[in-house]
């Protein structure tokens, strides 16, 4: 195989407009070089050209593994953003992200990430993965009140009003540690609103 022969001929083809050829001539390249992730980019971002995401994205996760697998974390994020970019529900890609965002200590984009994820997954009712998704926010940001609050209403919404009564108390006594006496209070109006007993 004459690397350097097909990449100018998948070039000139481009040129042509002749996006579907350049990828098969990519593609063959692929066959003899599955490793050759500058052409795995290429190719990705001509399906994307095409509109054809869910292609680009396999493309875009082998770049993003293979980066993430040699260390170069940047790389990496950047392959899982294009995914994330052109496929927004793309909960993997997102998932990934917070992995690598939690190993180079982002706290801030692990935080942001996981909001989202959290309202991905509520979209689509995926109760589960949103209980999953808020508490790991609750342990991630633990100033913030606001998540177990909306755990809480979530799990009574879902029908584990237990569950959802115990967290509330958690939060109550959050309050009542901090002095904050009249959130706490309000928070245990919302208890006595779901079980009066």
């Amino acid at each position: 195989m004459n690397l350097q022969k097909l990449l100018r001929q998948a070039e000139k083809l481009i040129s042509y407009g002749k996006i579907s050829e350049a990828i098969e001539t990519y593609q063959e390249i692929l066959t003899e070089d599955f490793q050759n992730l500058e052409v795995h980019n290429l190719v990705a971002d001509l399906y994307a050209e095409k509109r054809d995401m869910q292609r680009a994205s396999r493309h875009l996760f082998k770049v993003a593994s293979d980066y993430a697998s040699q260390g170069n974390l940047a790389d990496a994020a950047a392959a899982y953003r294009k995914i994330v970019k052109s496929l927004p529900k793309n909960i993997l890609a997102r998932e990934r992200l917070v992995d690598i965002f939690t190993k180079s200590n982002s706290r801030g984009d692990v935080i942001n990430l996981t909001t989202e994820l959290c309202s991905i997954a509520e979209s689509e009712g995926n109760a589960q993965k949103t209980i999953e998704y808020l508490e790991k926010l609750i342990v991630l940001d633990t100033g913030n009140k606001s998540h177990l609050t909306k755990l809480a209403l979530f799990l009574n919404e879902h029908g584990l009003k237990p569950k959802s009564i115990e967290v509330f108390y958690q939060l109550a006594q959050d309050y009542i540690r901090k002095e904050r006496y009249e959130d706490a209070l309000a928070v245990l109006e919302k208890v006595r609103a779901i079980d009066p007993k």
